[in-house]
């Protein structure tokens, strides 16, 4: 890579000073976003000089993307064939969309989701299955992979089952102790399956919003 200096040169029009309009927020938003004074810069002249120096480097990103959970997947599965390939290629194709590299998905339901809330085993008795994750997800991400190969795609929980937690459900609660290594086999279970179903796992996450309630469906549950 062949460094270089790049001059940017922004010219303002403006006549008088620029009026800065100022918002504030807070850590849980409990009251959404407020105007605060706002700010008049006095810095401001009629020609401003950006300089940007492309031989430093401060950190790499992996990539960007979005989220690829049940109710996008669902959406997508709806569109024919041409309006779902339309939108991948939009999102996904380097060239002829903005290329997004990245994708989370969901291990098992989140709270966000068309069908009721579920997980891979959701009950001791169970045996693991991602059967239901078959029928639009799986099929949603294999073809977004097609359009971008080089799509990774990393997933995140919601709850674990409701047999491994504290409250006995989805809702609330922690993952008890005891079932600390049915967990780590739930998540080995999953990253097999769905690579065997063609989504491989470049990352898992052992939680959503961590600091949160792990399942905030609660509101919405029946």
């Amino acid at each position: 890579m062949i460094a270089r200096m790049v001059t940017v040169t922004i010219v303002l029009f403006a006549t008088a000073a620029p009026l800065v309009e100022a918002w504030v927020s807070t850590e849980g938003y409990p009251a959404g976003l407020l105007p605060a004074s706002s700010l008049v810069d006095t810095t401001a002249t009629e020609e401003t000089e950006i300089l940007v120096d492309d031989s430093t480097v401060y950190q790499t990103v992996l990539g960007i993307g979005s989220s690829l959970e049940p109710t996008t997947c669902y959406n997508l599965s709806q569109l024919t064939d041409a309006q779902r390939n339309a939108v991948l290629v939009k999102l996904f194709d380097p060239i002829d969309g903005i290329g997004m590299t990245l994708a989370r998905v969901c291990i098992g339901t989140p709270d966000f989701t068309g069908d009721d809330f579920y997980t891979y085993r959701d009950t001791p008795e169970a045996t693991f299955t991602i059967d239901r994750d078959r029928r639009y997800i799986l099929p949603m991400l294999r073809e977004a992979l097609a359009v971008n190969p080089d799509l990774r795609f990393y997933a995140s929980p919601w709850s674990p089952s409701g047999w491994m937690t504290s409250t006995g459900d989805l809702i609330g609660g922690r993952l008890l102790p005891e079932h600390y290594s049915a967990y780590a086999r739930y998540f080995v279970a999953f990253v097999q399956a769905y690579a065997d179903a063609g989504i491989p796992s470049h990352a898992v996450t052992v939680q959503n919003e961590p600091g949160g309630d792990r399942c905030r469906a609660s509101d919405t549950k029946g």
